[in-house]
């Protein structure tokens, strides 16, 4: 071949990927829906043929201009998945999961491909010099901001679970100098962070007739001093700042294993990176304090294997020996990794020349500690035994522990393993320990697996309402010696598959912390992952990865058996490629391995599955929520493939209930959608040739009626009922009276105008009062029947739609305080001064109406607690609002 030949093949190459991502970009914009799941119709909106010559010639000219070789333009293979959906034939389900958020992985995971393949070309960063003493503080730091950071985007949704109950602990050592928390419950000291009612969270009264929590008291009397200080963000700066310095603990273990700044800093990334411990970090719970302190116990066995000749201060020995006796006060399941650290440190320190004395400077701590803690529970409950708290409830056991450990490694909502990859290839990496140091790779495993499999012996190995691996956080972190030794042995491809698992687990947590503010972070026992559920909404990926809630732990392993299987599979093929393939080839098969692996597991486990796991529902609420129709004007049909008008594409949906999620009762809604857009929607109904009864519409996360149809007499197909919606609605749900159960067999929503997109977040609940349907778009006002309270020293925004020829007015009436009540809509304003009882009448112009956002303000607020004797209600409440023709409040 001539240079020039080879020259112009190079560019016809650049030219050809680029085109195609160039394309693939186009795609990205378009959007999907599944209409016919029998034949896999589809149909689909696009941007116009303008812009995909742009998309195309931007990448060919960027591939061009960049000079990509053949092996770092490789990665766009992976752009290809985005065509799979767009097919215009017959597709099988794996195909269409390649499409809604799942798109934004794909453009991470070939961009990072590309910047990897070609970092010899990139502008070298002239990072920061630091002393080697200095580098396990800046990971400290940095993880110290990864949490804060973290906490800062959740903030809204926390404290949550048992947190509160850990800060009543910290107010009764402070106020009362004791941990009898009785009187703290009833006096309502929780309210300064936590808005509801909580009772105490015990099951044995002490032998005082006093309540005593259920949760140990050290993790209380760690956050106190700060609590005392700042509140509750002085106990999350706590435990935050103890977190970062367990994870400069993992650095400096990861160096001194491997002897690699570079190995450190991927063992930390892996342990600061997974979602167990980002989403624990900042959470007031014991377990991110005690994974720092069992890390000063592993850090102590990591020095003595790589430094068996040098003789540290006495000071190392003090200080480990204090973390390990804090292990117990934390919660009783730590003290088993307190023993077995403690027991593996002090055996090392006694073989060395004098180091009984180490071991004794190790052990005077946690000696006095233990003492003390026995003490605790005998003086409480007149027995030393640390389960006395649980009373007579029995509480785990071995019968436990195979559904737990399943739970803990493999279950998609509460999993180590679906939630943090990476984690799992540190369980791997312990096994290539054990063959350079067996001894340090024994001493880790006596201390994760007996710890894991306590833990799982308890009924409860999800950790309750709390992220993913709770349980297992306190023993995570040591994960990072094997990760790291690892690192520093692995070669070009076994680092390539540890950064894919690095990046897929920071993908994970990136988007429980990210999406909608922490929407993803806790799950309840349904076994539906919140996240998988997210991020595609054609194919129903929760059915494809395992779940110990919904199948039990026999099933749970064997998908997870197939997982393994599939990935084991590809791994083959990739290897296999690498040695007899085409170079072209083989990094083809490299790059796509990891997505076919995907679309085996996936489509081997759905075909064990009785419920559908292509869900059109969902997938045509995706595209009506998605589609703009100037900017997305070219519409089509696939399978069979033909060109729509844009009048057409509404037309072809038909929006029933989702059959994603949990199964629902027998006597389930007519019509669950969830995330319904704005707009005006006919309502189709299946059933009986003459219906009965009686509908009732519900528009959100509360029992108020939005609307009522009256069935009787009406024809099956177009009821003639219309559901209006002025904004988009959190979810709408059906239901009807036995008349209209008997007569019903199915009800669908089919789209007549969509409103314009606004920018507005959905109603999250609403209700009719009288002439007016109140939309709430924020949690800042209770709804009841016939009125609502809005929160005290808040504004609540609402949409309010009124009848044809209704003049709505709103009414305010104040509590037992004065209060200045603002009611504003866009340049109208109205500022009401109101003295303690007082009502006033306030007419709402034209303007104020829907599609207008009303707001209404409190400045001040009360609880009813405080002012009537008796009174339980404990809401910091401002307004009373009802609607004048509205029925009666009860």
């Amino acid at each position: 071949m001539t240079p020039a030949r080879g020259a112009a093949g190079a560019l016809a190459g650049r030219l050809a990927a680029g085109a195609g991502a160039g394309a693939s970009l186009w795609l990205s914009f378009g959007v999907l829906a599944l209409v016919d799941p029998a034949r896999v119709t589809r149909v689909g909106a696009l941007p116009g043929w303008p812009w995909l010559t742009a998309a195309v010639g931007l990448g060919a000219a960027l591939t061009a201009a960049l000079r990509l070789t053949p092996r770092e333009r490789a990665p766009l293979a992976v752009l290809g998945l985005l065509w799979l959906p767009w097919l215009p034939w017959r597709v099988p389900g794996a195909f269409l999961m390649w499409e809604g958020p799942l798109e934004a992985l794909v453009w991470t995971s070939a961009l990072l491909g590309v910047a990897w393949a070609s970092r010899a070309r990139l502008p070298q960063v002239a990072w920061p010099h630091l002393r080697p003493a200095l580098r396990p503080v800046a990971a400290g730091v940095l993880s110290a901001l990864i949490f804060a950071a973290s906490w800062l985007v959740v903030r809204e949704r926390v404290p949550s679970g048992d947190e509160p109950h850990y800060l009543v602990i910290a107010q009764s050592l402070l106020r009362d100098h004791d941990v009898r928390i009785e009187n703290n419950h009833q006096q309502h000291d929780y309210l300064a962070y936590f808005d509801g009612v909580l009772k105490p969270d015990f099951m044995q009264r002490g032998t005082d007739g006093q309540i005593y929590s259920i949760h140990a008291p050290g993790a209380s009397a760690v956050v106190a001093p700060a609590f005392l200080l700042a509140g509750y963000p002085g106990a999350v700066v706590t435990v935050i700042l103890l977190a970062a310095v367990g994870m400069a603990l993992v650095w400096q273990a990861g160096f001194l294993v491997s002897g690699s700044s570079a190995a450190a800093w991927f063992g930390w990334a892996a342990i600061t990176s997974a979602a167990p411990i980002v989403l624990h970090g900042f959470t007031i719970y014991p377990d991110p304090l005690g994974a720092a302190a069992a890390m000063a116990g592993v850090l102590g066995l990591v020095w003595l294997e790589m430094s068996p000749g040098v003789a540290p201060g006495p000071w190392r020995w003090w200080a480990t020996g204090t973390a390990l006796a804090l292990l117990p006060w934390l919660h009783t399941r730590f003290a088993l990794v307190a023993g077995v650290l403690g027991l593996a440190v002090a055996l090392r320190l006694v073989q060395r020349p004098g180091g009984w004395r180490d071991a004794l400077r190790l052990l005077a701590v946690p000696l006095v500690s233990a003492a003390g803690w026995f003490t605790y529970f005998l003086l409480i409950y007149g027995t030393p035994n640390p389960a006395a708290p649980y009373g007579r409830r029995p509480e785990g056991g071995v019968s436990f522990i195979p559904g737990g450990l399943a739970g803990l490694f493999t279950d998609q909502q509460f999993g180590i393993g679906p939630n943090a990859p990476v984690l799992l290839a540190g369980v791997l990496a312990l096994a290539a320990l054990a063959r350079r140091r067996p001894r340090l790779a024994a001493e880790l495993l006596l201390t994760f697996v007996p710890y894991l499999m306590v833990a799982s012996s308890y009924p409860m190995w999800w950790g309750g309402n709390s992220a993913p691996a709770r349980f297992a956080v306190v023993v995570l972190p040591l994960l990072a010696v094997p990760l790291a030794a690892s690192w520093a042995s692995a070669s070009v491809a076994g680092r390539a598959a540890l950064m894919a698992a690095l990046a897929l687990s920071a993908a994970v947590t990136a988007a429980l912390v990210g999406v909608d503010h922490g929407a993803f972070m806790y799950n309840g026992r349904d076994g539906y992952s919140l996240l998988l559920d997210w991020v595609t909404r054609t194919a129903d990926l929760t059915l494809a990865l395992p779940s110990v809630h919904r199948d039990g732990p026999a099933t749970a392993l064997a998908d997870f058996v197939v997982w393994s299987l599939a990935a084991v599979l590809m791994a083959a093929l990739a290897t296999l490629a690498q040695r007899v393939a085409r170079p072209g080839v083989a990094r083809l098969v490299t790059w796509t391995a990891v997505p076919a692996a995907l679309m085996l597991g996936t489509t081997i486990t759905w075909a064990e599955r009785e419920r559908a796991v292509l869900t059109p529902s969902s997938s045509q609420m995706w595209l009506l929520r998605r589609w703009t129709p100037a900017a997305q004007p070219l519409v089509v049909q696939l399978s069979p493939a033909r060109r729509l008008t844009a009048a057409e594409l509404p037309a072809r949906l038909d929006l029933g209930t989702t059959v994603r999620g949990p199964l629902r009762p027998s006597n389930n809604p007519f019509l669950t959608i969830p995330e319904l857009p704005a707009g005006d929607y006919d309502v189709f109904v299946e059933g009986h040739a003459v219906l009965s009864g009686t509908a009732v519409v519900r528009l959100g996360r509360q029992e108020l009626v939005l609307d009522t149809w009256d069935l009787e007499g009406r024809a099956s197909g177009f009821s003639g009922f219309v559901l209006h919606l002025p904004v988009d609605a959190h979810s709408i749900t059906v239901t009807g009276d036995d008349a209209a159960r008997a007569a019903i067999r199915r009800m669908t929503l089919k789209p007549r105008t969509l409103a314009p997109a606004r920018g507005l977040p959905p109603a999250l609940k609403a209700a009719r009062y009288g002439p007016v349907a109140v939309y709430a778009l924020d949690d800042n006002a209770w709804f009841e029947p016939g009125a609502q309270w809005v929160r005290g020293e808040v504004a609540a925004a609402m949409v309010v739609a009124a009848d044809t020829g209704a003049a709505p007015v709103v009414r305010l009436r104040a509590g037992p305080v004065a209060n200045v009540v603002t009611v504003t809509a866009g340049e109208w304003r109205r500022e009401v001064p109101l003295a303690p009882g007082d009502t006033v009448d306030v007419a709402l112009p034209a303007e104020a109406l829907a599609p207008a956002v009303l707001s209404i303000a409190s400045r001040g607020g009360f609880r009813p607690s405080e002012h009537t004797p008796g009174n339980g209600d404990v809401r910091w409440l401002g307004v009373y609002v009802t609607w004048p023709g509205a029925p009666p409040a009860r």
